[in-house]
């Protein structure tokens, strides 16, 4: 479906819908029962992506189930890119999908929000980085957060990212953990991290939270996933790693990462630390 809503060919989407198709949000429920109805539909998702120049919609599975031999039931996370940065808050929907005449397709399609009215949609990429965060916000401040870093990794700005990292900043990976003590140690590090990113070309760096927890007001410690992208094509595998987050004199920066990314070494082929650094054996 990412593919026929950013090529605009309703042909494709056609193909992977029945009718009649359900689609509920927060605020509208509606059943699609003619051909024209699904085109208008289509139509108009394609024309809010075209509105906000979208060049890449990435859709991550968070969990799927059958709920008989013939139906399956699944939620995914959407996310809206212009050249690598977000353009929109992401959604996450509820699918489900019928076994009709032997081929799957997409019946009924649950939303508590999409992301195209002005009230979600935001301008940029930053996350406010001063104040104190509370405990039921942290999950979203954790967002941007991630958000934020991978934008900076991404487009190698390391003027951005530096100053949301707190020194000495600490990397646990498999094997090691390394104390990053210099800001010359981080900018090693971050250029060996984007240059793996330029090595696979890559276009795409999806951060979404799994699990976060704020401790107080200075604290929050927060579970991600990570999917880094050519296009719709995924160039590395998958992983999840964990950050901690730290309020000091009023700005948030990050002193703990525990990287999950597999074969780190091989996959960027160089360690993360550089020559000197200070590492401490697991």
């Amino acid at each position: 479906m990412s593919i026929a809503f950013m090529q605009q060919d309703f042909g494709i989407a056609r193909r992977l819908m029945t009718t009649p198709h359900r689609v509920q949000t927060a605020g509208y429920s509606a059943v699609y029962s003619t051909e024209h109805e699904l085109w208008t539909m289509f139509n108009d998702f394609c024309r809010a992506l075209t509105d906000r120049e979208v060049t890449n919609l990435v859709r991550t599975v968070q969990s799927a189930e059958y709920l008989d031999s013939g139906c399956i039931e699944g939620t995914h996370r959407s996310h809206f890119l212009r050249n690598g940065s977000p353009v929109a808050a992401p959604y996450v929907m509820t699918l489900r999908m019928d076994r009709v005449q032997g081929e799957w397709k997409i019946s009924a399609r649950k939303c508590d929000g999409l992301p195209f009215t002005w009230r979600n949609v935001f301008e940029g990429h930053g996350a406010d980085m001063s104040g104190a965060v509370q405990v039921e916000n942290a999950a979203h401040f954790f967002q941007q957060y991630i958000d934020l870093a991978a934008h900076c990794l991404l487009n190698r700005d390391f003027e951005q990212y530096g100053p949301t990292i707190a020194l000495p900043y600490i990397v646990v990976e498999a094997e090691n953990t390394f104390v990053l003590q210099t800001e010359e140690e981080l900018r090693g590090a971050f250029d060996k991290f984007c240059g793996m990113l330029q090595n696979y070309k890559a276009t795409d760096m999806i951060s979404t939270a799994r699990a976060v927890e704020g401790f107080g007001p200075d604290m929050i410690v927060g579970r991600f996933s990570t999917h880094i992208l050519n296009s719709a094509v995924t160039v590395v595998p998958p992983y999840e790693s964990a950050l901690v987050l730290r309020r000091n004199q009023g700005k948030w920066r990050a002193n703990l990462v525990v990287n999950g990314m597999r074969n780190a070494k091989q996959v960027i082929g160089l360690p993360l630390h550089l020559a000197g650094m200070n590492t401490v054996p697991n």
